[in-house]
């Protein structure tokens, strides 16, 4: 654990401009806040934890958002002692040096979010990290999951950004896990980027067919039907905890 936690702060203490993010962040950030105007759209001030918060970069757009009741909890101490410092407005942050997590309250949240942490849990602890999300959530209370595509796993990413556990599942195999935990899946979909990931992704998202795509008038429709068939490398999972 000592090793992960100098990982990550490795990796985060060098990223001073915290709320600048990429492509893929900005696109997981539209999804979340088109959930949250839908759902919360009157209610900003629900308990919310980002569990697995990392770097922290997704309380600075919460907050300017509206929404203020903001919790986390990462595996990485010392990482989240410069999150405090630089988001200050965070109600609470949690380690697992506060007894494995076990000091965060059950039933209290009424959304969690889970952004690219999936994939960093070992396959034999997604179970138990689903159950835990399950347990803090208060009735009816609501998950939002991203993570990437484990259809793409020998080529979604670069050796040099693997991460100390890198274990994707396949959308189906999540989905099966989070029925398992409690859930009810209320929307998934998928995006892209990197068009050199598969043949399917050479074929659909190089720069000529994007360009015939738009000029046909029909990249939107070839958008949703990757999105909805599970097909691009990220995918997101909104849930609903039911009894």
């Amino acid at each position: 654990m000592k090793n992960v936690d100098q990982f990550y702060l490795n990796r985060w203490s060098q990223n001073e401009n915290w709320s600048k993010i990429g492509p893929t962040k900005k696109k997981r950030l539209y999804n979340l806040s088109m959930l949250l105007n839908t759902y919360f759209k009157e209610n900003k001030s629900i308990q919310c934890i980002d569990y697995g918060c990392g770097s922290g970069w997704l309380f600075h757009y919460l907050y300017e958002m509206g929404f203020e009741n903001l919790y986390g909890f990462d595996v990485t101490p010392s990482s989240l002692e410069i999150v405090q410092k630089k988001f200050p407005f965070i109600k609470k942050l949690w380690s697992v040096t506060d007894a494995f997590d076990q000091n965060i309250p059950d039933n209290f949240f009424n959304l969690c979010i889970s952004s690219e942490v999936y994939e960093h849990i070992t396959f034999a602890d997604k179970p138990e990290y689903l159950d835990k999300i399950y347990k803090l959530l208060a009735a009816d209370g609501y998950l939002y999951l991203t993570t990437p595509n484990g259809k793409y796993k020998k080529t979604g990413i670069l050796k040099n950004e693997y991460q100390p556990i890198e274990d994707w599942n396949k959308p189906a195999e999540i989905e099966k896990l989070l029925k398992s935990s409690g859930f009810k899946i209320l929307i998934k979909n998928s995006f892209y980027f990197k068009p050199h990931l598969s043949l399917t992704h050479k074929l659909l998202f190089n720069t000529k067919a994007t360009k015939l795509f738009t000029y046909l008038g029909i990249k939107s429709s070839v958008d949703k039907f990757i999105g909805n068939n599970m097909l691009g490398l990220s995918t997101y999972f909104f849930c609903k905890k039911i009894d």
